[in-house]
């Protein structure tokens, strides 16, 4: 009996490494042929796709700046037909499922990108966790561009996409798979961040490094939004580095090699609907959307009194979304903030100002309840007066009031009033 068992132990143990041996990818033994692409850029062009790969090749060099041999740019009608031609063009076998990274260029952001994500979480070679981001400018320029952060200038991206993780940071990061049920399901709509270049300096053998350029250059987004100039606006007053010209302003320039870095910002959002960018959230809009969505850890938020400023750590927050139906309906915005002192330009008599656990003065906690109301009450009226659905009021409507939908789905959202509460309390000191 005790034979017979381990004989059928035996025998099922041999089936599951058959199974694992017969089912190996025996094509990536090889791994000098086998190309781990790290990060993607993806580009609208005349012909269709532009697919830049950024892979991941070890290199014993001493310049670390230089990253130039690890990209590989194709084109192809679709993302999977470029794959096939990077493939064709390099000899590697293009490994997709550690890319980690997808961005994609404002052109494409312009045009169509739930096409192209759709793809991308329906096929089994990339991971439906990648994270998803727009940048201004091509993706192909963005890959390109060093940084002194990081060898490779998507690890440096993604370090600062995912800066705290699932707690609330100063970026609303998303994913392929996120993104995709945004975009399908009831509010249609969703977001990524908005990656540009704050700074840049490029610097030659026997020279100090030198401004490359700066000033605004978001005018040019605006021009082909297709939206009748309405995201105009928000271009106004983007203070960053246009990777067009940075890169053009390094050209032509005698006497030794120039290294350009740059650092990149993802405290922007961008916003989009029917597969369209529609909007670009502020850093402050992007804190207080994620605040009422997010749980919040390590996030800092700074208030101003005359020139007095204090930096507030929040140390715990509330928040609750939901509808009401009375005259008009009714979209309730509640956010509830704990916070404690962080840091101030504040004296304090007594010290009683300092430390962790003391108790942040009134003036204060009123001041920080002001910006964030004004901060979320605009942000709220302008997306319903556009009407993006950024708060999930249809999925709510469908959650929450399924037998109110059918009479409730058909009506703007501009029609919808707002009830906005935050309060903010202090983390008193220790009795």
């Amino acid at each position: 009996m005790k034979s017979r068992l381990k004989n059928k132990i035996v025998i099922v143990i041999a089936l599951i490494l058959t199974i694992f041996y017969f089912t190996n990818d025996f094509a990536l033994i090889d791994i000098e042929k086998t190309a781990i692409i790290v990060a993607l850029g993806i580009d609208k062009v005349d012909s269709g796709i532009e697919l830049t790969a950024q892979i991941g090749v070890p290199q014993a060099s001493q310049q670390t700046f230089n990253n130039e041999d690890t990209l590989i740019s194709a084109k192809g009608e679709t993302v999977m037909e470029a794959v096939e031609n990077i493939s064709k063009r390099s000899g590697w076998f293009p490994k997709l499922s550690f890319c980690n990274v997808i961005i994609l260029g404002k052109d494409l952001a312009n045009d169509n990108v739930q096409i192209v994500c759709d793809h991308l979480l329906a096929s089994e070679h990339f991971q439906s966790s990648a994270l998803l981001a727009v940048c201004d400018g091509t993706a192909r320029d963005f890959l390109s561009t060093p940084t002194p952060l990081d060898n490779i200038s998507s690890f440096a991206i993604r370090k600062v996409i995912v800066e705290n993780g699932a707690a609330t940071s100063r970026v609303g990061d998303s994913n392929v798979k996120s993104f995709c049920q945004d975009m399908h399901g009831k509010k249609n709509c969703g977001y990524m961040p908005f990656i540009t270049i704050i700074s840049g300096e490029a610097k030659e053998e026997g020279q100090t490094g030198k401004e490359v350029n700066s000033g605004k250059n978001c005018a040019d987004f605006s021009e082909k939004s297709g939206d009748n100039g309405l995201i105009a606006p928000l271009f106004e007053n983007c203070d960053t580095f246009s990777r067009d010209r940075f890169l053009s302003s390094t050209e032509g320039q005698s006497g030794g090699e120039s290294s350009p870095s740059a650092i990149f910002d993802a405290t922007k959002t961008a916003v989009f609907k029917d597969g369209k960018i529609v909007d670009i959230l502020s850093e402050d809009e992007t804190v207080y959307l994620n605040l009422l969505n997010k749980k919040a850890q390590r996030l800092v938020l700074t208030t101003k009194i005359d020139d007095k400023s204090c930096a507030l750590e929040v140390y715990k927050n509330k928040h609750n979304l939901s509808l009401d139906f009375g005259v008009k309906p009714t979209l309730n915005l509640d956010l509830k903030l704990t916070v404690r002192v962080a840091d101030s330009t504040t004296e304090s008599a007594n010290n009683n100002f300092l430390g962790r656990r003391s108790k942040v003065p009134d003036e204060y906690l009123l001041s920080l309840e002001n910006d964030a109301t004004t901060v979320i009450k605009s942000l709220a009226t302008r997306m319903l007066e556009k009407g993006v659905d950024l708060f999930g009021i249809k999925d709510r409507l469908y959650k929450y009031h399924y037998f109110k939908y059918e009479d409730y789905k058909n009506i703007p959202l501009d029609q919808y009033l707002i009830n906005l509460n935050v309060q903010v309390l202090t983390l008193d000191s220790p009795k």
